[in-house]
C-alpha cells in the first residue's frame, strides 16, 4: 500500500490480524481512503500506519455511515472529514453510536451551539475532541471553567457583561476549540495561571494561542494533503527538503540552538577527513537517564524506584522517520500525546527504563544503547532511499555521566563484547572497575549496535532481535549506512562550553527526570488499579 518496511513491521506489530486479511480487503481500504476521503497516497498511508485497526472495519457497515454521520452531523464535505481524518486516524477507528454520536450531541447541548455548522467548526478546529471521554474529560472541564468564573466574580475581576455564567464558559470553548482536546490537568494549569495574574481576565487567559499543534494537512485541489506535500509557504520547504532530502540539505542546515541557548552545528559536527572525497554527515545526540524518587536514609525505595531516559537529537531529522526508528527500537518510548511526551519535530525522545533495577548509571548507560539502535535504524532506512557510501558518517553520543565515559573508553572491550553472539556468564571481563558494576546485561547490546554501525554495513535486524535488544549473526552485504562510520562518545562540556554546557546538562536532566516521574506516575496507577 506504499508504506516503508519499518511502517509495515510496526502496523503488524499493532494489528497481528492483518496477516489474516486478503490482499484486496487490504487494497480496499486504502483505496476508501483515497477515492472516497480524497486523501493523497502519502497521507493515506499515514492513517494506515497510525491505525492499523482500519484495515478490519468493514466499509459497507462501519467506515461508510460513520462518514455519513459526520458530513450530515457536521455539515462537512468529504473533504472535511478526510482533513479531520488524516488529523486523527483512531476517529475512523470510534463507534459511531457509543462515541463519535454522543460526543456531538453532548457538545450541541453543553455549548448552546445554534446549528450544524457551528459544531462542524468545533470539531474541524479541535478534531481531537472526538476522542475525549464526556464524563472523565469535556464536562471535568466545563466543571473547571464554571467555578473558575465564579471565583473571578467573588474576586470583583470580571470584566462587565451582560451573559449568564454558562453562556460565557460555552464562548470559550466556542472561541478557542482547542481547550476541549487539552488534557485536564493543563486546563486547570492555565486556569490556576490566569487566576494569580492580575492583568487579565479568565477569559482573556482561556484566548488562543500561539503555541501549540500546528496543522499538518490541508486540502489542495479537492485533495487532503500534508501541508509539506501541498508546498505551500516558504517555511514549508525546508520541511520537504528535511523530509526528501534529508541527506543532501537537511543534514548540512544549520542548527541555531539546542534549547533555549544551545551548540550551534558548527561547533558539533565532525568534519570528513582530508582527502577522502565523502560528503560530512553528522548525528549528534545528547543523553540523560535518571530515576525518580531518589533513595534517602529516611526513606529507601529500592524496588519502587522508576527510570527515565531522555535522547535529543541536535541535527534536524525527518519526523516521520525519527519517530518510526524510535518505536521500532523499543516499547518503552513516551508518546507524543502524553505530558511529558516525545517530540519528534526538535529531535526530543523521552522514554522509560525498561529493566529492573533501576539506578542513574544503568539509566544513563541504557539511553546510550538505545540512542544508538535509533541510529541505525534511522540509517537502514534511510539507506533504502539513498546511496549512503558517498557520506563520511560521523555519530556524538554526549552526556554529562562519568560513568558511562569510564565504561565505553575501552574501544577494545566494547569490540570484545559486540562481536560476542550472546552475553555468557564466563565472559572475561578485563574492563573499568568489577565485572559486578559493569552492567554488562546493558553494556552488551550497548557493543553491538557500536561494532554494527562502525563496520558500515551492519548485521540485518529482526522484529525478533530488536525485542530482545541484539541482532543476528547473519553478516549482510546489502545495506551500507555509510563509505566511513564512526562513533564518539563525548562529554557535554567537551562539544559545549561556558553557560552553554550548563544550559544544556541541566535541559537534559530534566527531560530525564520527567520521564521517570511519568514512569513512576504510570506504574504507581497501574498497580492501585490492579488492587482495587
Amino acid at each position: 500500500v506504499g508504506m516503508t518496511v519499518v511502517e509495515t513491521r510496526q502496523a503488524f506489530l499493532k494489528q497481528p490480524s492483518m496477516l489474516q486479511y486478503s490482499l484486496e480487503t487490504l487494497r480496499s481500504k486504502l483505496d476508501f481512503l483515497r477515492s472516497e476521503l480524497c486523501m493523497s497516497q502519502g497521507v493515506a498511508c499515514r492513517v494506515l500506519h497510525a491505525a492499523p485497526a482500519i484495515f478490519g472495519i468493514s466499509l459497507a457497515e462501519n467506515l461508510r455511515p460513520k462518514v455519513a454521520t459526520l458530513m450530515i452531523r457536521c455539515r462537512f464535505p468529504v473533504e472535511e472529514v478526510g482533513l479531520i481524518a488524516a488529523a486523527v486516524p483512531s476517529i475512523l477507528v470510534l463507534s459511531s453510536k457509543r462515541k463519535i454520536e454522543p460526543c456531538l450531541s453532548y457538545l450541541s447541548v453543553a455549548l448552546k451551539l445554534p446549528d450544524e455548522i457551528s459544531l462542524g467548526s468545533i470539531i474541524k478546529a479541535a478534531p481531537r475532541t472526538l476522542i475525549q471521554s464526556i464524563n472523565s474529560s469535556l464536562e471535568p472541564k466545563l466543571q473547571m471553567l464554571d467555578e473558575a468564573l465564579e471565583r473571578e466574580r467573588t474576586q470583583g475581576r470580571e470584566a462587565s457583561s451582560s451573559r449568564t455564567g454558562d453562556l460565557r464558559v460555552s464562548d470559550m470553548f466556542v472561541k478557542n476549540p482547542a481547550l476541549l482536546a487539552t488534557t485536564n490537568a493543563i486546563l486547570a494549569k492555565r486556569i490556576e495561571a490566569s487566576m494569580k495574574s492580575p492583568d487579565s481576565t479568565l477569559a482573556e487567559a482561556m484566548g488562543p494561542s500561539p503555541k501549540g499543534r500546528r496543522p499538518k494537512f490541508t486540502i489542495d485541489n479537492d485533495k487532503v494533503v500534508a501541508i509539506a506535500e501541498g508546498g505551500e509557504g516558504k517555511a514549508n520547504k525546508g520541511r520537504i527538503r528535511g523530509d526528501r532530502e534529508f541527506m543532501s540539505e537537511s543534514m548540512a542546515a544549520a542548527m541555531s540552538s539546542l534549547m533555549s541557548s544551545g551548540p550551534s552545528y558548527s561547533d558539533l559536527v565532525s568534519m570528513s577527513p582530508a582527502g577522502t572525497g565523502l560528503t560530512p554527515l553528522a548525528i549528534t545526540a545528547f543523553i540523560s537517564g535518571q530515576v525518580f524518587p531518589p533513595d534517602t536514609p529516611e526513606k529507601p525505595r529500592g524496588l519502587d524506584r522508576m527510570g527515565g531516559m531522555a535522547i535529543q537529537i541536535a541535527q534536524k531529522l525527518s519526523a516521520r522517520q525519527l519517530k518510526a526508528a524510535a518505536e521500532s527500537s523499543t516499547s518503552a518510548v513516551i508518546p507524543e500525546t502524553d505530558e511529558p511526551g516525545s517530540n519528534y519535530e526538535s529531535g526530543l525522545i523521552l522514554l522509560k527504563y525498561p529493566h529492573l533495577r533501576a539506578s542513574r548509571h544503568r539509566c544513563e548507560l541504557c539511553a546510550c544503547e538505545i540512542a544508538l539502535k535509533i541510529i541505525l535504524l534511522f540509517l537502514r532506512e534511510s539507506a533504502s532511499s539513498y546511496d549512503l557510501s558517498k557520506f563520511d558518517v560521523r555519530i556524538e553520543i554526549c552526556t554529562d555521566s562519568n560513568y558511562v565515559m569510564k565504561m565505553v573508553k575501552d574501544k577494545d572491550l566494547m569490540r570484545r563484547l559486540g562481536d560476542c553472539s550472546g552475553l555468557i556468564e564466563n565472559f572475561d571481563y578485563q574492563g573499568p572497575g568489577p565485572k559486578s558494576h559493569a552492567n554488562l546485561d546493558i553494556l552488551f547490546p550497548l557493543s553491538q549496535y557500536y561494532v554494527d554501525i562502525t563496520t558500515g554495513r551492519p548485521r540485518p535486524i529482526t522484529v525478533a532481535a530488536i525485542a530482545n535488544g541484539k541482532g543476528n549473526n547473519e553478516n549482510s552485504d546489502d545495506v551500507c549506512i555509510g563509505g566511513s562510520v564512526g562513533i564518539s562518545f563525548k562529554h557535554i562540556s567537551d562539544v559545549c562550553s561556558g553557560k552553554v554546557a550548563e544550559q544544556t546538562t541541566y535541559q537534559m536532566f530534566k527531560y530525564a527526570r520527567q520521564a521517570a516521574m511519568w514512569s513512576y506516575d504510570r506504574d504507581r496507577k497501574l498497580r492501585l488499579g490492579s488492587l482495587s
